[in-house]
This record gives structure tokens, sequence and C-alpha cells, in this order.
């Protein structure tokens, strides 16, 4: 259908919540001005949709005037509106007879580019579905790591433990890599200006790229230029060497954009070992000795790390800087020896801080040049790979150099102090030092080298000594971004609140900041504070929380957690891992599921949480602010009616990062550093609510367990706060709220197509069974069938498959066909494929992904 706001009209595929034409008005309107917003919507609001529905018609509405401006045509009074309203045409002024006059050179209008960013490549997948459906083109820039098509340099990468990074650019090099031809990928980018007008998602343009024998890395970089949507994880766009001009007077949305503060700081921070300097310095002396051997023995040649440096003079400046660095940490460290309490007992961490300028003044950066960057790359790659690898006991730690180097780079324009950055001196395990033997072919002179470099080396005492660079502010990464200038910042998220001081927060300037109330009726959402039990208040600070009356409260919150609803799923959140263990481990409730560390772990108790609550029963899971959980899980409708959040999760006061970066807001920002540490943990609980609600029809009950939220409640989100309750353990043990609802609750078929079947004349025959309708293929599950399984784990294909057989069973339980359940229940392969002939597509397409 078609939508129009403000005179301006474009195609949204459903009828919008009133929700919904607010958050695109403030949109548009931010657009027109070329400003900057905040807008943060629940999820389940549908964000992208809107959010791409408005910028991508924007921009064609702004390529359809420039046209029309240059061809003198005659404007309409919607034009002439929009022209007026917007930025992007000022200067440009309209005759009596509705035609412009050409003040400006109408060529020089920059049409906009959308650049969609967010913070991983599986959540700009969907953002690319969600396109496709929309038919807006576009490219999805991605890492090596999840481009490359090269086989053999991936195995190669693997097989040496090298970065796939090095290997690809060294095949370049080398000319190995047949499917970077530069002739091929400039056909295949203006073939896909044709193919891209029916717009291809990530996994189409991947398959296109195999096909043709096209790199799909620097293909999709290739295509940039060609069109009007550029989809990228965000470390592209604070990436000086990824990022030349890309934002410049384009739109750039941050979609989970409460992820961007902390993304900037992990960009430009970086952890090494004092031991990965000296190894370094070490690896690169060997270097600059090794050059000069094989050019004894090639002499009129090139040698083979001739060949891999290039330059002699890259080596001398890395090794320049490495000497200088390595001396003056070293000194440092030296000076703090009794700060470290270096020899003491090393199961205890000391830490020293200090600015960052007081180490670099000392370094000499004179010689420092950007293709340092390049010639350590190329070190490394030689180092690991060349048969010397095995001839001495020197190690390559260049990578942790290159880190070091990437930071220098971006930061001596932007913040030649280093005002936002500082040191941690952490004492660390001692590490381990992989002894070598001395290859039987070793050069006697190398040999000799070798042994004296080892002897340079400082006592094992300095191989405890962690480095950590920290980044303490976002302005690092954030100034990158404005000073291309794009048109607008379009910072998005379900999870904004609290939404004091944001500007300052992110270190952007935002015109508009706005939080929307969620498109799910106010009724749906029970919230409460549950303040106190047994007349005790409930406070789960430090102090508090390991005395007996907190901890007896958190159990009567599970046990009656247990008993307040039937069927569904709840998501109990504490404060961190050992909190959840230590309640593990006291708790006396049975049936508990928990978030685990472990990747396939996790994945492994997710499915039986899933699978329970499929068998219509319920089921808890414990989980941890911040944790898998919390974000990036879609908990639909029934799979998690209920939230509860156990206490605020304040980040650890005692720790050395975070007092040094708390102080480098009181000295440095309008936000106070106690006013920062507290709207991290605002937030983390924010994040959490989120859960319970998915969708317009969707219903749950959220619980604040902590008396403090009394006084917090402005900092929660707006659709938690709105009708939100105090009451006391034993008050909501009483209620009936849930489990009223989940009695009245009937899914909508659309939604959760019924996979009920009816039977007429009570007859077990299968061509007797009445099929509703509604296909299976209409619910996520039933499309998850068509992926192929080969791309999932082992554990991913157990879950999945454990999912499909507890489907089958319940559909052939309705049928009352005992002889097929039997027979699954049994993985009885060859009698149930004889045994499905008769069944529906639906049930056979689910029996075949069983058997696969």
């Amino acid at each position: 259908m078609t939508i129009t706001i403000d005179k301006f009209s474009f195609k949204f595929p459903f009828t919008p919540y009133p929700q919904q034409l607010q958050y695109m008005g403030d949109l548009l309107h931010t657009l027109k001005k070329s400003q900057n917003a905040a807008l943060e919507a629940q999820t389940g609001f549908g964000k992208t949709l809107c959010v791409i529905c408005v910028c991508s018609q924007f921009i064609n509405q702004c390529q359809t005037l420039k046209r029309k401006l240059m061809m003198s045509e005659q404007l309409s009074d919607t034009d002439i509106y929009f022209i007026k309203s917007t930025n992007l045409f000022n200067g440009v002024q309209i005759a009596e007879n509705k035609q412009a006059i050409p003040s400006i050179p109408f060529e020089q209008i920059f049409i906009p580019k959308l650049i969609y960013t967010s913070r991983t490549h599986s959540q700009l997948q969907q953002v690319s579905r969600v396109m496709k459906s929309l038919a807006v083109p576009h490219v999805t820039l991605g890492s090596r790591q999840q481009y490359c098509a090269n086989d053999e340099c991936k195995k190669f990468a693997t097989k040496m433990n090298l970065s796939l990074n090095q290997c690809c650019l060294n095949f370049q090099r080398l000319g190995n890599c047949i499917m970077n031809q530069a002739l091929n990928i400039q056909a295949a980018v203006e073939e896909l200006k044709i193919k891209q007008q029916n717009a291809m998602d990530f996994e189409d343009y991947y398959s296109y790229s195999k096909h043709e024998f096209v790199c799909p890395y620097y293909l999709a970089k290739a295509s940039i230029d060609t069109q009007s949507a550029v989809l990228s994880p965000y470390n592209y766009i604070i990436n000086t060497q990824e990022n030349q001009s890309l934002l410049s007077n384009n739109i750039v949305i941050m979609d989970e954009a409460h992820n961007i503060p902390g993304v900037c700081c992990e960009e430009f921070s970086t952890q090494f070992h004092f031991s990965d300097v000296e190894d370094s310095f070490i690896a690169i002396q060997y270097i600059n000795a090794l050059i000069l051997h094989q050019k004894d023995k090639t002499i009129g040649k090139v040698s083979d790390i001739e060949k891999m440096t290039c330059d002699q003079g890259i080596v001398q400046n890395i090794q320049d800087f490495l000497k200088s660095l390595y001396f003056n940490l070293k000194e440092l460290i030296q000076d703090n020896i009794q700060t470290l309490n270096l020899k003491a007992d090393f199961n205890t961490k000391n830490y020293v801080t200090t600015n960052f300028f007081d180490i670099l003044k000392k370094v000499d950066l004179s010689t420092f040049r950007i293709d340092m960057l390049q010639g350590l790359d190329q070190l490394d790659f030689y180092l690991n790979q060349s048969q010397e690898r095995q001839s001495f006991k020197v190690q390559s730690r260049l990578q942790y150099i290159s880190a070091i180097v990437q930071i220098f780079c971006a930061c001596k324009e932007i913040s030649p102090n280093f005002q936002q950055f500082g040191v941690i001196i952490e004492k660390s395990e001692q590490i381990k030092k992989v002894q070598v033997k001395d290859h039987k072919s070793t050069p006697a002179i190398l040999k000799k080298y070798d042994q004296q470099l080892r002897q340079q080396r400082t006592s094992d005492i300095f191989d405890s000594i962690t480095i950590n660079i920290v980044c303490y502010s976002p302005d690092v990464a954030t100034s990158i971004i404005t000073k291309q200038k794009p048109l607008s910042i379009i910072a998005t998220s379900g999870t904004l609140s609290p939404l004091q001081n944001l500007s300052e927060e992110f270190c952007l300037q935002f015109q508009k900041i706005e939080s929307y109330p969620h498109v799910c009726k106010s009724t749906n959402v029970n919230s409460i504070i549950i303040s106190s039990h047994s007349q005790i208040p409930i406070v789960g600070s430090f102090q508090n929380r390991t005395s007996s009356s907190y901890i007896n409260s958190i159990n009567y919150l599970v046990q009656n957690t247990q008993s307040h609803f039937q069927k569904g799923g709840a998501l109990i959140f504490f404060q961190s891992y050992a909190a959840m263990n230590s309640f593990k481990q006291n708790t006396k409730t049975l049936g508990l599921f928990f978030e685990q560390k472990g990747v396939e772990e996790n994945k492994i108790e997710f499915a039986r949480f899933q699978n329970q609550i499929n068998n219509q029963q319920q089921a808890i899971m414990c989980c941890v602010f911040n944790g898998k959980f919390s974000e990036g899980v879609d908990f639909y409708d029934q799979q998690c009616r209920l939230v509860a959040c156990i206490s605020i999760p304040f980040a650890a006061a005692l720790s050395s990062q975070l007092q040094e970066k708390m102080k480098y807001f009181d000295r440095f920002s309008k936000v106070k550093g106690r006013v920062w540490y507290e709207l991290q943990a605002f937030r983390s609980v924010n994040q959490a609510c989120g859960r319970a609600i998915r969708h317009a029809d969707d219903f749950g009950e959220i619980l604040l367990f902590d008396q403090r939220f009394e006084k917090n409640k402005h900092m929660m989100s707006k659709w938690v706060s709105q009708n939100i309750q105090i009451q006391s353990c034993e008050q909501w043990a009483q209620s009936g709220w849930l489990n009223q609802k989940i009695q009245e609750y009937v899914p909508k078929q659309t939604k959760q197509p019924s996979c009920q079947l009816e039977i007429q004349n009570n007859s077990n025959q299968l061509q007797n069974i009445k099929y509703p309708q509604q296909t299976f293929y209409k619910s996520e599950f039933m499309q998850k069938l068509k992926q192929p399984t080969i791309q999932m784990s082992v554990f991913q294909k157990f879950a999945f498959k454990l999912q499909i057989k507890n489907e089958i069973v319940k559909i052939l339980n309705k049928q009352q066909n005992d002889e097929l359940t039997q027979l699954i229940k049994e993985q009885n392969n060859d009698q149930i494929q004889i045994f499905s002939q008769q069944l529906s597509d639906d049930v056979k397409e689910m029996i075949r992904a069983l058997l696969e």
C-alpha cells in the first residue's frame, strides 16, 4: 500500500501502526534536514522495514528530481515542496512557471546512498533478505572470512596457522589467486547492474560470485559505486584503511546502536604481552641478519626475503620503532616494579596505569610510515611459512605489533596527545616459551646470531607482564565518521534507554532523540518491581548478595515462577556467571536450564529448553545480563512469557579498567563517571526485558527484582515503565495475570499455523484426513526444513532433528496413526518411507528432513 507522510509518498507492505508512522515521520524529517537522530523502538517494532522503506524512497525521489532539474522538466507541487523542504536541494530556486532556475549546476547535486551498518554479519544477512523482498538493490561488504571463495588459500591458511588476510594478500602478490582478476571483476560489476534490478540477498550474491569464478570480497568492494545501498559491519566504517570516503554525503544507519560506544572503544584497544614486543624486536633483528645472509648467497639475484619485503627501508623503520617501544616499555615497568609487586605472590594481580602519551612521547615516531603495516604483514607471513621457521628459536609476534601500529596510524591526527587512551599494566601468569630445536641445515653464522639474540632476553619475570592499551572514549572512532561529513546519521535500537546524555555518551550530535511506544498493547505487558520478601527489602548490592534473606527471596521467586504458569518459557537474568552459579549450587529447585559459556554446550542447552516448550511444558532458563540470551536470540511467543531481572548488573567496581574509564569521564566528559556507570547497568536491564515482547500480538510479564528500581523507573524503556507496579514477592505469587493470559491466548494461524489435523468419519485412513488450507510452509519451522543441514554443526543437527521428530509424532498422534508413530520413534528408516507415501506433502517433507 502507499503511505503519505508530509506530502512524501512511498510503498509499505501493510497498514502501519501509529507508532510506526511517527517513527517514519521523524526519520523523514531528519533526512530532509540533513541531521542526526537516535530513535529507540523495541524489538518487534519493525524498525528495519521502516528504515529501508523511507530511506530507499527518499533516495529514489532525490534521483528523480535531479533528473527533472537537469532535463528542465516542469515540477509538480509535490516536487516543489520536497525541494524546498530538503537541505540537499539548497540553492535550487523555482520560477513561477514551476521550473527550476539553474542558480547552481544541477549535476553537482549529490545523490546519497544508504549505508546500513550493524554489528554482525548474521544481522546484516537478515537486513539483506528484507531489502531483497522490497526489491532494493544493494551490496553487502564483508571480511575475507565470510567471502573468500579460494579453497586453496583457506586450506593453506589453516595448515600453516596463518591469518586468511595474510594468505589472501600474498596469494595475490604471487599470482596464485585466479579468482581475483581485475577484468573479470569489472565485467561482473557491469553484469550485476542488470541482475540487481531484481535485488540479490547475501546468499544469492555469494553463489553468483562463485559461479562466475569471481572473488566475492573484491567484487563487493568494486560494486559500491553502482549500488544505491551498502550493508556493512560497524568496523568497516570506523576503520581508516577500509573506509576512505564510503560515508561522505550518504545516509548512515547504525542498527543495534546500543553497541556503538563499546564497539568503537574495542576497535582501538588491544592487549599484548611484554614478551610479544621482545620477540618481535628479536625477530626483526633476525630478519635483517637473514637479508644480509641471503644477499651473500645470491649475489646478483633478488632473494626470497627481499621479494617478500620489497623495501629494506621498511624493515629498518620497523626495527627502529620496535627498539624504541621495547626499551621505553621496559623502563616503565622497571620504574613501577614496586607498585607491580613483581616479587610477590603471582596469584594476585597488581596494576599500574599511566597516560598513553607518557610512553609515546619517548618513542621516536619520525620514521613512522603507513606502509609499515603492509611490511609487518609480509614479514609475519614470511616468518610463519618459510623453512627458517623450523630452523630457529625465533617466534613471530608481529601481528600484535601490527595492532599497535594501526592504533598509532588512526590516532596521530585525531588525538595527537592520546588523551582518550590509557595503558594498564597487568601481572598475569607466566608465558611458557615454545622451544624449537635447531635445524641441522642452519648456517653457522645464523646459529651464532640466534644465540646472541636469545642472550638479550630479559629475565623470566617480564614474561608475566600483560600490557592493555585501552580506548576510553568512542570519540576516536566517531570522529573518523563525522570527518567524512555524512548527510545523516541514524542510530536506532530497541535499547537506547536511558536516553539522558546520549549525544555525549556516543560522541555524536543528535538533533532528534526519541523513544517510541511498543506496537504491542500496553495491557499485554505486566511490569512489576518486586521490592520485598517477608517484609524484608530486596537489595542485591554486593554487600547483601550473600545474605540468607536475599538468597531465600531468589529461591522463593524461582519456585513460584514454576507454579505461576503451566506452559511456556521464562528467562531469569543474573548479574554474572558467578551469581548464577552461586544460585545453582544453593537452589533446591529442579528442572532448570542454565546458560553455558561454551558455544556448542549452550546450543544443546537451548535445544533442550525449546524442546520442552514445544512439548507444551514449562521451561525456565537461567542466564546472565549481556550474555548470549540477552541479545540475538528470538524468543518467539510461548518461548518467553516471563522475564525476571535479578538485581541491577553493575560492573565490577574494583576493575582497574573500569576505574580508569570513570576517571576519564570525570575529567573530559559532560557525562561523569558514576552516571556513565549507572547508564550501562540499566541499559543491560532494558536489553534483557526486550526478550519478553517480540511482536504486536505478543504478551509477557516483566519482574524487576530489586527495591532500587523504585527510584530508577525513569531509567527504564517507556514501554516497560508506563504501567509499572510495585509489589512484594507474596503479592506477585498470588496474582494470576500471566496464567490467565496464557489460557485466553489463541495463536493466529497467520503467525503460527496450526499443525492439528481434522479426522472425518472417525476413520484412521490417511486419505480421509482434512488438512487446513494454510500450509505448513508458512511457519518459520517449516521454512527451516528447506535449508541444507550441511551448514549446521553436529549439535545443531541433533537439536533440529529432535524438534522435527517431536512435531511428526504430535501430528501422527492426532491422526491416531499408532503404527507409523512407533516407526518414527524407533527410527526405522526403510519402513517409514513405505508407510509415509500416502501422507501429505508437508508431513513427507518433515520426514525427509528427519531421515536426511
